[in-house]
């Protein structure tokens, strides 16, 4: 009879790995539960998060390139002036909600001008009773509503005065909206 390695004691025999507490070949082992959906989650995430930042690069480079105001921020600003001296500045935003309340603004005799400017959004002016009111209003794509005549469409010009009363002091608001909408209004 011959002799093999193992009968001379030259090899030790050792148990296949499942025998000794792993998992038998060709078993995979099991992923923990919510794995699959932690990943589809993260990779959601990271395509929801390039999209918006494409789309948001894509809004700033078509502001400049439309020569719309940029500056002012983003957000909702409600700027409730009481002097007419703080029209001088204007209103400006960037992109949001734009409110201006003129209604406790004193107005002087004679003109007074303010701009109000808006890349992206709504911008509502409330002017009080008893001025005579100009609007030179330019929206790129949007709404124009002032005192309720309503213009809309691709860039809208449109230059729109209230009725002038003898002596009353009179408001010049030059606005332009890149992509929203542009209301004046009474209060």
């Amino acid at each position: 009879m011959s002799s093999t390695a193992l009968d001379e004691g030259r090899y030790e025999r050792v148990a296949p790995t499942w025998e000794a507490g792993q998992p038998e070949p060709g078993h995979p082992t099991p992923s923990r539960p919510g794995t699959s959906a932690g990943r589809v989650a993260i990779i959601v995430g990271a395509i929801l998060a390039v999209a918006t930042a494409t789309l948001a690069a894509a809004a700033v480079i078509a502001g400049f390139a439309f020569g719309l105001p940029m500056g002012g921020g983003v957000g909702e600003r409600t700027p409730h002036p009481q002097s007419a001296a703080a029209l001088a500045d204007g209103f400006k935003l960037g992109a949001g909600a734009l409110r201006v309340d003129l209604r406790d603004v004193a107005f002087p005799d004679g003109v007074t001008r303010t701009k109000v400017e808006l890349g992206f959004g709504e911008a509502t002016v409330t002017v009080p009773e008893g001025v005579d009111v100009v609007v030179n209003g330019e929206v790129l794509a949007g709404r124009v509503v002032t005192f309720g005549r309503d213009d809309d469409g691709f860039d809208v010009d449109t230059t729109h005065a209230t009725p002038t009363h003898p002596g009353a002091p009179r408001l010049e608001i030059d606005a332009k909206v890149g992509f929203g909408q542009l209301r004046v209004e009474r209060g």
